[in-house]
């Protein structure tokens, strides 16, 4: 299942976890903190995080807070989640930028702004932000996700040469192969079904 949301919670004790939202499914409860999660991502896609962080930064000429491709289609965008207790306890988590499907504002509670996004399969989650703000973490997340997209785009073959039919060239004669010369395919499938049959049994 793809993720939608990595979100700081408190567990049963008292220690800081990480809420998994999942799509299509119920979250779980991952006993880590969120940091080590994102960085266990990471390492999934032989990223490094530190890197990662300010080569994003760089992007949207912001320091802290900023989207964080992991890959094209798993870039994080940090959203304030929680009044923490204290503050090493952290407030932002981080939603998938391609679940969302779109925002609605909320009514505020004590003084914090609230809005709510909605994923694509139904569900939604409730965040400490302006739309403005949400707008503009979306906007950045573009810009993000694009640079990943060129960074992994394979070259355009290179343009075959204008002389290709110069009438002043000389083209070697072509010759089709002689019968003999013909490797039967339907031999050579078969001797590589005999191969494949020998190493599965």
């Amino acid at each position: 299942p793809a993720i939608k949301y990595l979100i700081p919670v408190y567990g049963a004790h008292g220690g800081n976890e990480t809420l998994v939202g999942l799509e299509g499914q119920s979250a779980y409860q991952d006993p880590r903190r969120l940091k080590t999660v994102i960085n266990c991502l990471g390492k999934v896609f032989s990223l490094e995080m530190t890197v990662l962080r300010k080569n994003c930064a760089e992007l949207v000429k912001r320091t802290n807070n900023v989207p964080l491709g992991l890959n094209q289609n798993l870039v994080l965008i940090p959203v304030h989640i929680r009044t923490p207790i204290t503050k090493d306890d952290g407030a932002t988590g981080q939603v998938v930028a391609n679940k969302i499907k779109h925002f609605k504002a909320r009514p505020g509670t004590n003084g914090q702004p609230k809005s709510r996004i909605f994923f694509h399969d139904g569900s939604w989650l409730d965040v400490q932000h302006r739309l403005s703000s949400l707008f503009k973490l979306e906007g950045e997340a573009v810009i993000v996700k694009k640079a990943v997209a060129e960074l992994h785009a394979y070259p355009s073959p290179p343009s075959p040469p204008n002389n290709l039919t110069d009438p002043e060239l000389e083209y070697p004669a072509l010759t089709l192969p002689t019968e003999d010369s013909l490797i039967p395919q339907v031999s050579l499938i078969n001797e590589l079904l005999k191969i494949d049959g020998q190493k599965i049994s």
